[in-house]
């Protein structure tokens, strides 16, 4: 089943509470609570509390922000799998290091590819997931280096979200390539480096939420990036992610 969502860190200055007043507004299912800004590693009180209250407003917190890098060692990944399990998320996103495939040499690979290995397993003894973002400037960059990432690491999952510069047939492609290793999807319209309402890229959505239907399992589509940060906006953009789920828009 798909289900939607929102990235807590769209909208950066808005408060815990002000993000679930929005996020139970607009009738989304969920929220990804971000680990730079609402819910910060190590802040165990914090993130039972912020679990607590999105529960109590009806709210699901399936997955955790954390934006650790693998490979790079900046924050202990035992402090951010505490964070996780204290907010109540069974699944943990994180970024595959800090360099594009196409910079990165063989020994900054394996080193990266090694640390998912490593929170990978230790994450797996609380039963939490981990999935790497699907994202530019990491090993995640390219649809073929994140299926050699997945084919070197068991047990990895992996976020999907369209990329500059790509026809919507080829993103389609992508999401195809990632197959039930996909976790989540983050959900934006973009032309050029623009961000752009939701609802002028439905014919495109539609296709990808098409297909993400017809895969096993429950999976959230969380929006993440709003044309001019404007909460009408994300408004606007939540009914067209309900109406696209929901086979308003073909």
């Amino acid at each position: 089943m798909l289900k939607t969502g929102v990235v807590s860190a769209t909208f950066r200055e808005k408060t815990v509470e002000e993000m679930i007043d929005l996020a139970k507004e607009s009738g989304l299912d969920a929220i990804e609570w971000s680990g730079d800004i609402h819910v910060p590693h190590g802040n165990f009180n914090l993130a039972e509390k912020v679990g607590r209250q999105t529960r109590k407003a009806g709210l699901l917190t399936p997955s955790y922000a954390s934006y650790y890098r693998a490979g790079q060692y900046k924050m202990p990944f035992r402090t951010v799998l505490d964070t996780a399990i204290a907010l109540g998320a069974a699944n943990i996103r994180v970024w595959a290091g800090e360099k594009g495939s196409g910079q990165a040499d063989p020994a900054y690979i394996h080193a990266v590819y090694e640390d998912l290995k490593n929170i990978t397993a230790l994450a797996g003894q609380d039963g939490i997931t981990v999935s790497v973002e699907y994202h530019a400037n990491t090993l995640t960059d390219t649809p073929a280096s994140t299926q050699a990432l997945l084919a070197a690491v068991d047990d990895l999952y992996a976020y999907w979200q369209t990329s500059v510069g790509r026809t919507s047939a080829k993103e389609l492609e992508s999401l195809k390539e990632l197959g039930e290793r996909l976790t989540n999807v983050h959900v934006f319209y973009r032309q050029s480096t623009d961000f752009m309402p939701l609802a002028v890229g439905q014919g495109d959505w539609a296709q990808y939420t098409r297909y993400l239907a017809r895969l096993p399992g429950d999976r959230f589509l969380f929006l993440e990036f709003v044309k001019g940060n404007e909460v009408r906006q994300f408004l606007q953009d939540a009914q067209t992610l309900k109406m696209l789920l929901g086979g308003g828009i073909t």
